[in-house]
């Protein structure tokens, strides 16, 4: 499975772009791209899911991990725009209730940026 991801800066807010899959063999690029902008400075961070097409407990793990970075480095953490199926996974696990979930990149960057 592969995956595309890329990074945008917009108004003080990191916003992760990720397009494919998110699973064992490609959540970790996920977590490291995470991590070095967290590690650069970059605490204010959206993962933008609009375009992935599967995620499962790697994925997952990484949205756990990169939060707890985020929230250690006094920033602000959200996912942004998944699919109904990605949304259920969120919503089933608990992990949307403690990461900021939107339906939009907007909706969480203005989120992200108003803290």
């Amino acid at each position: 499975m592969s995956v595309d991801i890329s990074v945008a800066e917009e108004g003080g807010v990191t916003v992760i772009m990720v397009n494919g899959d998110l699973d064992m063999s490609t959540a970790p690029r996920l977590l490291d791209t995470g991590v070095a902008g967290v590690e650069s400075g970059r605490v204010r961070l959206v993962v933008d899911l609009s375009k992935v097409t599967f995620c499962d407990s790697s994925g997952l793990g990484a949205f756990v991990r990169l939060k707890k970075r985020i929230d250690a480095a006094d920033g602000r953490f959200a996912l942004a725009g998944p699919s109904p199926t990605v949304r259920t996974i969120l919503d089933v696990t608990g992990l949307a209730e403690v990461v900021g979930v939107h339906q939009t990149v907007a909706e969480a960057r203005a989120a992200v940026a108003a803290a």
